[in-house]
């Protein structure tokens, strides 16, 4: 398998250079063929680094562009108003979309360090995010990682209704700490900017202990029956990946779900031949995804 780094983490003082090198998008009308412009909507043209250009959007009027640099640019200046300059980071784009994965303080056990993403799309799937994901139906968060070790990038979710996983006062608190955060913008002032940064690092702070207990619990979900491997396998990384997954499984001697986990997003940060962030990003999603159902499949089913 030929591999690449695609998750690679880079440090602090090279995060301009990053920005720089980003897509830029502009609004342009759209044209019949008699030249008349179409009331309404308009087109998204992107031009890439490189000089490629492509038209991935055609949105109505009250569409909002933002430039992926100014949708990253506050984390960035908040976090150095906070006097935090040791952070790595993360950023990786498309003619679609582009995300920046900030990880501050130590890494924590089996060397997963825990981030902040900030997320911006062009084509209009999302629209500017920043910090963590908190699903208040499903009862959990989702916080970025990246695990050192083996420089696989990742997200882990985190339950808040499991007492054994976290503590009630430590759930009130991050949920509180992530109401207050709500959003990031760049129109938003100096004080505003620092208080977004310091609640979500502080909610990050609070995470480090209820994810190392989902690493634990994890390690100790057996597979080391071929069939079991298959099956969860199918069921939450589908055939098309399955049997890249299985093999890098099997060559790191693989005998737990956190192996498993660890495969997957191995495949979703090193394959050489995925060419695509979105494909990248789902196998993340999925390897995600897979834990915590597999972790917590009981207590999901009786919440639905």
């Amino acid at each position: 398998m030929k591999s690449n780094n695609f998750y690679r983490t880079i440090p602090a003082d090279q995060i301009n250079d990053a920005m720089s090198v980003l897509p830029m998008a502009e609004l342009l009308p759209i044209k019949t063929e008699a030249g008349e412009s179409i009331p309404n909507f308009r087109a998204v043209k992107v031009s890439m680094h490189r000089g490629q250009t492509c038209f991935v959007n055609c949105p109505s009027n009250r569409y909002a562009l933002v430039q992926h640099a100014d949708a990253f640019r506050p984390v960035i200046e908040g976090l150095t108003q906070a006097g935090v300059k040791d952070f790595r980071f993360s950023c990786y784009s498309d003619e679609n979309r582009a995300k920046l994965n900030i990880f501050v303080g130590e890494k924590g056990f089996d060397s997963v360090q825990l981030g902040i993403q900030v997320y911006n799309s062009y084509d209009g799937s999302s629209a500017v995010h920043f910090g963590l994901d908190l699903n208040r139906k499903k009862q959990f968060v989702e916080v970025v990682g990246y695990r050192q070790v083996c420089s696989n990038g990742m997200k882990i979710r985190v339950p808040l209704n499991q007492a054994e996983i976290i503590k009630l006062e430590t759930r009130t608190k991050i949920e509180s700490l992530l109401h207050e955060r709500a959003s990031l913008r760049h129109t938003e002032s100096v004080v505003e900017k620092l208080e977004a940064i310091q609640y979500t690092t502080e909610a990050l702070a609070l995470l480090r202990e209820p994810v190392e207990l989902e690493i634990k619990k994890a390690m100790q979900f057996s597979i080391e029956k071929r069939k079991q491997l298959k099956d969860i396998v199918l069921k939450h990384v589908g055939k098309r990946y399955a049997e890249r997954v299985e093999r890098q499984y099997n060559r790191d001697n693989g005998k737990s779900l956190w192996d498993l986990f660890n495969a997957v997003t191995s495949v979703a940060s090193h394959e050489y031949e995925i060419n695509k962030v979105v494909t990248r990003e789902n196998l993340i999603d999925k390897a995600s995804e897979m834990l915590y159902e597999e972790l917590h499949a009981p207590s999901i089913s009786e919440e639905d």
